[in-house]
């Protein structure tokens, strides 16, 4: 598998520890249904509505191995399937782990 490439890199600096956020677009294949089977994830919170007969998450948080958030929002709903824009957030010196991360939440 491909290493997922981010479109940009934020750090959010507060007074104790400097937060760093991916930003990727809708090409990266997560979906909340993906990441709700995968071990060490736990839902944080999720909106959603039903709409002709399927329910459409609009927003999703996750936190994963207790140390990284990932947040889906939906950008498209094109017919059965929906597409979400992902942002991450990580502690700054994990950096190097997120594609590991992501490589093994895709299998």
């Amino acid at each position: 598998m491909d290493l997922l490439n981010f479109e940009k890199e934020n750090i959010i600096y507060n007074e104790n520890q400097k937060y760093s956020v991916l930003e990727y677009t809708d090409t990266h294949g997560f979906t909340p249904e993906i990441l709700k089977d995968k071990k060490n994830v736990l839902t944080v919170y999720q909106t959603s509505s039903i709409q002709e007969k399927r329910e459409v998450v609009f927003e999703y948080i996750c936190k994963v191995q207790g140390l990284y958030y990932i947040y889906l929002t939906l950008s498209n709903v094109i017919s059965e399937e929906d597409n979400y824009k992902m942002r991450i957030y990580y502690d700054y010196n994990d950096r190097q782990q997120i594609n590991l991360l992501l490589t093994s939440l895709k299998k």
